[in-house]
């Protein structure tokens, strides 16, 4: 499987997809739901500032975010980096399709907000490829 059919089927399976498993760089794992955008190429996180994952992604630490899913066919491990968004318009573009239309005047406040995880899928491969920035099964 080439590169780009690893990629095309890395994104069609993760949105089938809810929660993983997020650390960054000495931090324990935990549960996450991320909201995947390949048009972004990035996983996004809705988490607290006051995290210590949130805490990783402002200071823009690596990360590994592990998903197992018999259901959408894979079984990834995905090295990247975190960091949090800023962008006012990018903000409200990820958050308005996940809340109902009459709550769509809430904004993220200042202690919670959406932090993103970009998958280096150019050094993506099959296990025995490259397996440091993502395997996928």
């Amino acid at each position: 499987m080439s590169d780009h059919d690893l990629k095309v089927t890395f994104w069609n399976r993760i949105e089938n997809v809810n929660v993983g498993m997020l650390s960054a760089t000495a931090t324990d794992p935990r549960p996450m739901a991320h909201h995947a955008r390949k048009d972004d190429n990035a996983l996004w996180f809705l988490t607290s500032r006051h995290t210590d994952i949130g805490e990783d992604a402002a200071a823009g630490k690596d990360a590994r975010y592990q998903i197992a899913s018999g259901d959408a066919k894979i079984y990834a491990t995905i090295d990247g980096s975190l960091a949090i968004e800023t962008d006012r318009a990018k903000l409200e573009e990820i958050w308005f399709p996940w809340i109902p239309p009459g709550l769509r005047t809430a904004r993220a406040t200042p202690t919670c907000g959406w932090s993103a995880l970009h998958p280096n899928l150019p050094k993506c491969g099959r296990q025995t490829e490259q397996p440091r920035r993502c395997m996928i099964w």
